[in-house]
């Protein structure tokens, strides 16, 4: 046999093996993260707060948004007191009820808060994915049937979506302050009019799906920041790290937990991936457990 043949076959042969992992395995690699995150706040409890942090959904009705429903569920082994959702939950009409019923499955107990992600409110398509990548122009009109059906399909499934509006929250006698920011991508990031609602004397938490404005977010006082969006790169390569930037963030600084001078930001690879790239490389998907504690003294 032609040696030539052979090496061309083998190639094919590993590269459709490539593209299978991608594609049908690391998609439903779940990874639980945990980190713990240390305040000069003297009013967190002594048991800390525990935030449950999931992104990136991008249910589109596919038989595997089920399977990764089981294997989310199966990850999650305790109540948090808060659960953090920022944004993309579904791609696709036909991903609203895996959605729902994953949101019904989770509880908390003080609180279920949600930003909206730029697939929330935007439709997608193949032509408006890549010119995002690949040119870095982002934006687009704004589907008022889409966002009003997936605000519905939030608002059944109990979950408190803020839109460019903060809520207060007492954990156990914590003062925290959720400033929920509006999806960025589209233009709805009205966040320089809630400046004036930030209360300076509780744990202020914004979230938000895009991470791209994290300065400006840290300027106003944030003591946490947790976004979503960026997928961790979704792939990545050793040596190399991320090829799909989808922000304007250092490579380094587009996923994971980060710390600057005493606040902390936290962006999460997400659990899903879109169907318009439905796959992941070195970059599986993730939930993630903030546990907030106090430096300077606990509460009894």
């Amino acid at each position: 046999m032609n040696p030539m043949l052979i090496s061309i076959g083998g190639v094919a042969f590993l590269l459709a093996g490539l593209l299978y992992y991608a594609v049908f395995i690391e998609p439903l690699l779940i990874i639980s993260r945990k980190y713990n995150l240390s305040l000069a706040r003297p009013d967190i409890p002594s048991q800390g707060v525990q935030i449950l942090h999931l992104s990136d959904f991008h249910f589109s009705g596919h038989f595997l948004d089920y399977i990764k429903i089981w294997l989310i569920l199966k990850k999650i082994k305790t109540v948090p007191d808060l659960l953090i959702c920022t944004g993309d939950f579904t791609d696709r009409a036909e991903g609203r009820v895996a959605c729902q019923f994953l949101l019904n499955q989770l509880n908390s107990r003080f609180g279920r808060f949600a930003v909206l992600g730029n697939h929330d409110v935007m439709k997608y398509d193949f032509k408006r994915a890549y010119r995002e990548v690949l040119s870095g122009k982002k934006g687009g009109e704004i589907h008022s049937d889409h966002l009003e059906e997936t605000l519905q399909t939030l608002q059944r499934s109990h979950m408190i979506v803020l839109r460019n509006q903060t809520v207060p929250v007492n954990v156990s006698g914590c003062s925290i302050q959720i400033l929920g920011v509006d999806e960025d991508i589209s233009g709805l990031n009205q966040f320089e009019k809630m400046i004036d609602t930030i209360d300076s004397r509780a744990l202020k938490v914004v979230i938000v799906h895009a991470p791209d404005q994290r300065d400006r977010y840290l300027a106003a006082g944030a003591d946490l920041v947790l976004a979503g969006h960026t997928h961790g790169g979704q792939v990545c390569l050793p040596g190399i790290g991320p090829l799909i930037l989808v922000s304007a963030l250092p490579k380094k600084e587009i996923y994971g937990f980060h710390q600057f001078g005493k606040s902390f930001v936290h962006i999460n690879r997400g659990v899903g991936c879109s169907r318009i790239a439905p796959f992941r490389f070195f970059c599986p998907p993730e939930i993630v457990w903030l546990s907030l504690f106090s430096n300077i003294g606990s509460k009894s």
